[in-house]
């Protein structure tokens, strides 16, 4: 009986560490390529940060460099600049509950809240601890049907952080899958981040909890924002080096 017990465990523990290892292959899949659609110029410095002006059509960008807001098409052209003048924009999510936009200001640690002219409405500071001042908050994303807003840190550690639109911390979310995290959207309609990594070169789609459910690699660099379009299948992204606006399906 002792025998068999021990063989029976050894078989037991054969087909386990044989699932592992099947399970790990299986979660370790080669990224896929997108399908560019178009590259367009921008007339913005240093873009950084991307996301959907309510049902306009259009986008909203901000210039790390001049501190301003614009209204782009989905061709890169500049239909508006908004009033406000920031310090060091780097991300920007826009409220379709109370028309407002809200602007990512990694310096100062902070999110303004404008009107769509650009006049400032408040400030709700964030409190994110930093070990180095240059890898701060770089990506904002709001899912308006619960009113709250995430708060991307781009490394050491990267970090997704959740608010309340008062400007309390509820949760926190350490992600590791890319060697830093330069731009975010919320996906309302299935509780999807889409995040984009500069270092990495790469975009992937992520739960609530930070687990890659598909990523795919990009050949470019400086990837700084992000936004999606579900019906259309359209990734865009804003970069930061060259000032361009690619369009991608997925």
């Amino acid at each position: 009986m002792e025998l068999r017990a021990k063989y029976l465990y050894t078989s037991l523990l054969f087909f386990f560490l044989l699932g592992m290892i099947a399970c790990r292959k299986d979660t370790d899949k080669e990224q896929s390529r997108l399908k560019p659609i178009a590259v367009y110029t921008l007339g913005i410095p240093e873009t950084s940060g991307l996301c959907w002006f309510g049902n306009r059509g259009s986008l909203l960008t901000v210039s790390d460099s001049l501190g301003k807001v614009f209204e782009i098409s989905k061709e890169g052209i500049i239909m508006d600049t908004l009033a406000y003048t920031g310090g060091n924009p780097e991300g920007i999510a826009y409220n379709d509950k109370t028309n407002t936009i809200l602007v990512l200001e990694e310096n100062k640690k902070e999110i303004v809240e404008i009107d769509t002219l650009g006049n400032e409405i408040r400030t709700i500071e964030l409190n994110i601890p930093v070990q180095i001042a240059k890898h701060g908050p770089e990506g904002l994303a709001i899912d308006t049907a619960t009113q709250t807003l995430f708060v991307l840190r781009e490394k050491y550690p990267g970090t997704i952080y959740r608010y309340t639109y008062e400007g309390h911390v509820t949760d926190s979310v350490y992600i590791d899958f890319a060697s830093d995290f330069s731009g975010m959207y919320y996906d309302q309609e299935g509780s999807f981040f889409w995040i984009v990594s500069d270092e990495s070169k790469m975009v992937a789609r992520c739960n609530p909890s930070g687990f890659v459910l598909e990523s795919w690699s990009l050949d470019f660099n400086k990837g700084e924002g992000i936004a999606i379009d579900n019906k259309e299948r359209r990734i865009y992204i804003v970069t930061d080096s060259d000032n361009q606006l690619y369009i991608y399906s997925y």
